[in-house]
């Protein structure tokens, strides 16, 4: 489908004339690259979410195994901690009942000594009496009829005292028995209450211990349903998401087969000059040809020379380079530079130099470009004649491009990481002459931090309109996450290792997502490409008539824009290497000074590439500067200008929204 909208809009180029139909066939081309766009957005969220469901159901598998694990091992450990308990509290009754028996064996032979002890109290009575009865009759005389009694009584008497000793020793040994049994019983109760404390103490701990795990199995518990719960709310709105996506494709289906018919019924002729880029198919490689400019006129691809010359240096770029199999130009094959950049001179022969450039890559999907070198002739001057610039009319002066602002950030000193030499220069010079040439408001801030720049970029995004354009400009360090591709913009303030003061492209991206300005521009001198999606992007036709031309800035002014210019893609570039300023710097000072027309950003980005890419091969090493819309901040295939402050004499100046800080 997008092949055949690409093709029937090509081929749309080819018909009759006419100002109403060339201003319909701009808006649909404007309109067909959102749709590209949009389509491509939509297959990449999709598979975005059919791999967030997959990484999701094998995370909910991978829980609920860990949870249903650590819940048997929670059982288990409480289970022994209930085994280990019931042991130590029939270990503690055991001792409660030694304890008992020997208070029972004490107060048995407390018992026995008190019987004892009456026994001798009565053996001793007994024996007083006998003993004053003996001394009674011993007073009285010793009548015959009386010795025999005081002799029984001497013997009972004797009797008597036996027993009482007998007694005596008994009591004794008792009491000693009592005393040891005693003293036994003590250090044995000491004992005992020592280990009746120690048990009690450990019994409390098991009892602690348990409650614990039980309380660790409700939380475990709980977060199994939560975890069930957050899984089916995740599918549901997955479901939903997916039942959107499926609705939004049905409507661009529509949407592409009306203006498949519009395309259809609109022929517009013209001589369409531009940098080309060619590409065959959805996933074959892409040919760009970067120097010369190629037109097409009638129906064919020609770089026209301005000046006689017997040779000239073709360059251009193949992507994606790995996967490349063969590179041919006029069937001879290629080596590519590491960037996929490829240089080669041509010489010029007779009116016409045919060149073809074939590429086929693994997969066996072939991209061919042909077109022609035509020298200085009258052909390439009529061509030239044919489609006057027009910049200075009334109507180019009529389109209403809205106000101009722009953040210019350039850092050098940094607290912990080498510092750079050519940042704070550059951010200077660029932010004079975009305020000088092209009438931008301009707020500067030099070796600023974290804090500093996301306050003021939450400063525009508060306080710009949607009649307003926006340029961000950063020069300074940069950072890129291999694992994840996410770039990282490094203020002042930033560590090595620690990402807390880093700015990631994220998070400028989601600004920009929010900011009411129609077009904006980020300019990096750092690496920020990392994150970045390749989509429409509408590019001027330079050989389109005046007329044309007109309409097409019309329908681009009204198009909202969000995109980025890099000094390079996923490597690192120069600092210097251009005087006081960097080869990219340097480049897109000059362009912007050398120009004195409107000048859109995909023209002012290949002249910066072409000077950029010399420059760096001059110094022995590649930087390939890139354009590309902002993934995720609201591109609609709009472009970027800069107008020049002399062709909006008519228009007046808005008044300065901020500062021109430092």
């Amino acid at each position: 489908m997008r092949q055949a909208l690409e093709q029937q809009a090509q081929e749309g180029l080819g018909g009759k004339s006419g100002a109403g139909q060339g201003e319909a066939q701009q808006c649909l081309q404007a309109k067909l690259q959102t749709v590209q766009h949009e389509e491509r957005q939509l297959r990449q969220t999709l598979e975005e979410r059919n791999q967030r469901i997959a990484a999701l159901q094998t995370q909910l598998v991978s829980s609920r195994q860990q949870l249903a694990a650590a819940i048997q091992e929670m059982e288990r450990k409480i289970e022994k901690e209930r085994q280990e308990q019931q042991r130590l509290v029939d270990k503690l009754a055991q001792q409660q009942l030694k304890t008992a028996d020997l208070h029972q064996v004490l107060e048995q032979t407390r018992e026995e000594l008190e019987k004892r002890r009456t026994e001798l109290q009565t053996a001793q009575t007994q024996r007083e009496q006998m003993r004053a009865e003996l001394e009674r009759l011993e007073a009285t005389g010793a009548e015959e009829d009386k010795a025999a009694e005081v002799e029984r009584l001497k013997a009972k008497l004797n009797q008597l005292q036996s027993v009482v000793n007998t007694q005596k020793d008994n009591i004794a040994s008792l009491e000693s028995i009592l005393q040891e049994q005693r003293s036994k019983l003590a250090e044995e109760w000491r004992q005992e209450q020592d280990k009746t404390q120690q048990l009690q103490l450990a019994l409390n701990k098991r009892n602690e211990e348990i409650k614990v795990l039980q309380s660790q199995l409700v939380d475990l518990v709980a977060g199994q349903k939560d975890a069930h719960a957050e899984i089916k709310a995740l599918e549901e709105e997955l479901a939903r998401r997916d039942a959107r996506i499926k609705q939004q494709k049905r409507e661009l289906e529509q949407q592409k087969q009306k203006i498949e018919q519009l395309m259809a019924e609109l022929t517009v002729p013209e001589a369409s000059a531009m940098t080309v880029v060619v590409e065959t198919s959805a996933v074959g490689p892409s040919i760009e040809i970067i120097e010369p400019p190629l037109s097409s006129t009638r129906g064919s691809l020609s770089a026209l020379l301005r000046s006689a010359v017997s040779d000239i240096e073709l360059v251009g770029k193949v992507a994606p380079k790995d996967e490349l199999l063969s590179f041919r130009i006029n069937d001879q094959a290629q080596e590519l530079r590491e960037n996929g950049l490829f240089k080669l001179r041509l010489s010029i022969q007779g009116p016409e130099t045919p060149v073809n450039i074939v590429a086929i890559d693994s997969s066996g999907n072939r991209t061919a470009l042909d077109f022609s070198i035509v020298p200085a002739t009258i052909k390439a001057q009529k061509v030239e004649r044919e489609n006057p610039p027009g910049l200075g009319s009334k109507e180019l002066k009529a389109i209403d491009f809205g106000n101009y602002h722009a953040l210019v950030v350039g850092n050098n000193h940094y607290k912990h990481l080498p510092d750079l030499k050519a940042a704070r220069e550059d951010a200077q010079v660029v932010a004079d002459i975009l305020e000088a040439k092209y009438g931008f408001n301009t707020k500067v801030l030099l070796d600023a931090d974290r804090y500093a720049i996301l306050s003021a970029l939450n400063e525009f995004r508060e306080k710009l309109t949607e009649q307003d354009n926006f340029l961000l400009y950063y020069a300074g360090h940069g950072h890129l996450e291999n694992a994840n591709l996410r770039g990282y913009w490094l203020p002042v303030d930033s560590e090595p290792g620690s990402s807390a003061n880093w700015i990631s492209n994220v998070a400028i991206t989601d600004i920009l997502n929010v900011m009411a300005a129609k077009h904006i521009l980020v300019v990096a001198d750092s690496c920020y490409s990392g994150a970045l999606t390749r989509s429409s992007l509408a590019r001027l036709q330079t050989g389109m008539s005046g007329e044309n031309k007109i309409k097409w800035f019309k329908v681009m002014a009204k198009t909202k824009a969000r995109i980025a210019l890099t000094s390079g893609g996923l490597k690192p570039v120069l600092d210097a290497g251009a005087g006081d300023h960097s080869i990219f710097a340097k480049a897109f000072l000059e362009v912007l000074q050398e120009n004195n027309d409107i000048l859109e950003g995909f023209r002012l980005y290949n002249e910066i590439q072409k000077r950029v890419v010399q420059a760096a091969d001059a110094l022995g090493v590649e930087q390939d500067p890139q354009y590309v819309p902002i993934k995720y901040a609201g591109h609609e295939a709009g472009e970027f200008f800069f107008f020049p402050a002399r062709l909006a004499a008519k228009r007046v100046k808005e008044p300065q929204l901020f500062a021109h800080a430092q």
